[in-house]
């Protein structure tokens, strides 16, 4: 880090820009480069000798090391090669070999063309290039005529998913529709030598397409196809919705799908109804992703809650929705109102109203457990009560607040057993969750309105970046030691140490909060 302070601008960004160049991507690029007539060698070899990439690379022409490229040219990795980002080699071909902007489409032309269809690397390495250079346009030379061009070169003899996929979002963007839908059919099915993706991710752009059509189809004032197009995205979204914890956008897509639902319908009760079954897709993802992406809904949200001020939506309303269309979303959609207006007592009125005519209503459950915590945090049993029922319908979809309620509170009431499954599913479906090991105030043990104190004794010491675990012996029957941080014990540890902790948890479980000796 010291000697990368030291470096002039120019040589910081070549540092910065050359990611796994040690270990995995030079040779393989270098050897495709070779068998391309537009390469230009002496333009990467004056910026090793002489230019930025000095001492990353080391030129010599006795240099016979490794393959590919330097057994040509006499290249080896330079002794500073461990100090550079070594993953955007593709970077350097754009920068120091394409001496003409002229030169970038027919070059890569060239490298598509040398790929051996049996090497594995280089297909690996076609893809990157492919997918995170010419896809999302880092090469600003190229026009879309081009990359489709590039991509359709590719795939006559590498039919994989992700080639697919990418060369079908170019023909959507492009408003190309029928062949982005062919392509896209043919990606369902694709199948190259362990190069995927998830079949979900293309029946999440099969849907757009069908949003795309659906826009069209109003544009062209044809009303009735732009209804067919957007059913055929509502299934499609609900076949992409795996898991939203993995990805929001299914279910950003069926927000947008009932959006421009709402927009089209004659009758006020099924407008009303859309903009309703937006929001309650919004209040999903947001409790349950967590993903830049997520903040994509904040305009899709705000039309929805414009739209249904505008329509004077009120409880009355609500009722009529419930009554003659089955769903309980307004009620929902009224109380968290009433929470934002700090009105617990009239929002917790509106969900049990809604949740007497819509029980499996995965809104009005979530709602009525965040009001119960606000209004009695430490009654256990009825909020147990009012988890079960997420239990009865939880196949349907999974809740990531509700498991974690769930486990929380089985843990209280003493079913350690049963909590530790719950934690362990959680966990493991949480996995793209950043936040799921981060403890906060809100989950911390009260009881009488102060934090639970347990007694314990340390069993393994905390490192750093490793957790320590303290058995408890306030704890009946709890016969697994609870994990702990460095950061949390408050004393300097001699060693079995008698202690006093609070409990915090996660979505692993506990863990002790705020380690004190024991007096």
């Amino acid at each position: 880090m010291d000697e990368f302070k030291k470096l002039d601008p120019t040589s910081k960004r070549i540092y910065s820009v050359v990611s796994l160049l040690q270990s995995f991507v030079l040779t393989p690029y270098f050897s495709i480069c070779i068998k391309c007539g537009n390469f230009k060698t002496e333009n990467l070899l004056k910026r090793i000798t002489k230019g930025d990439l000095t001492g990353i690379i080391n030129y010599s022409k006795d240099s016979y090391k490794t393959e590919g490229f330097s057994r040509t040219y006499g290249l080896g990795f330079g002794e500073d090669a461990l100090f550079t980002n070594n993953k955007i080699i593709a970077d350097i071909i754009y920068t120091h070999v394409f001496s003409k902007s002229d030169l970038v489409y027919p070059m890569l032309q060239d490298i598509v063309s040398a790929i051996t269809l049996d090497d594995e690397v280089e297909v690996a390495l076609l893809h990157m290039l492919l997918i995170d250079k010419v896809r999302k346009g880092v090469i600003p030379e190229l026009e879309t005529i081009q990359k489709i061009s590039l991509f359709k070169q590719s795939i006559k003899e590498i039919k994989s998913r992700p080639l697919l996929h990418h060369l079908a979002k170019m023909q959507m963007h492009s408003g190309h529709y029928q062949e982005a839908d062919l392509t896209l059919k043919d990606a369902l099915y694709a199948s190259f030598r362990g190069f995927s993706e998830k079949r979900e991710n293309v029946i999440d752009s099969m849907a757009r397409l069908e949003l795309h059509r659906a826009e069209k189809a109003v544009n062209d004032k044809h009303e009735d196809k732009a209804w067919e197009h957007l059913d055929r995205a509502e299934k499609l979204f609900g076949d992409a919705s795996i898991n939203p914890l993995e990805t929001p956008h299914p279910y950003q897509g069926l927000g947008r799908t009932y959006l421009a639902k709402a927009r089209l319908s004659a009758d006020e009760d099924t407008e009303m109804l859309y903009y309703l079954l937006a929001l309650r897709e919004c209040s999903y993802a947001e409790n349950n992703a967590d993903s830049p992406s997520v903040l994509a809904w904040h305009s899709l949200k705000s039309e929805a809650i414009q739209e249904l001020g505008r329509m004077g939506f009120n409880k009355e309303k609500a009722s009529r929705i419930s009554s003659h269309m089955r769903n309980g979303d307004g009620y929902a959609f009224l109380a968290e109102y009433e929470i934002n207006e700090k009105n617990y007592t009239a929002a917790l009125e509106l969900v049990d109203e809604g949740l007497s005519r819509h029980a499996d209503s995965l809104w009005l459950i979530r709602t009525k457990v965040y009001i119960t915590r606000r209004l009695s945090p430490e009654d256990y049993t009825t909020l147990r009560h009012e988890l079960n029922k997420f239990l009865r319908i939880h196949g349907d979809r999974f809740d990531i607040m509700l498991s974690f309620e769930l486990a929380m509170v089985t843990f209280k009431l003493g079913e350690y057993k049963n909590s530790r499954k719950l934690f362990k599913e959680l966990l493991s479906r949480s996995k793209y969750i950043p936040r799921r090991l981060r403890p906060t105030e809100m989950n911390r043990w009260t009881e009488g309105g102060s934090p639970k104190e347990f007694h314990g004794v340390v069993r393994k010491p905390p490192r750093a970046g490793e957790f320590g675990w303290i058995e408890c012996t306030t704890l009946a029957n709890f016969e697994d030691d609870i994990r702990v941080r460095k950061a949390d014990i408050e004393f300097e540890l001699q060693g079995n140490d008698r202690v006093v902790f609070n409990l915090i948890f996660n979505m692993a479980g506990p863990q002790a909060s705020r380690v004190r000796k024991h007096a």
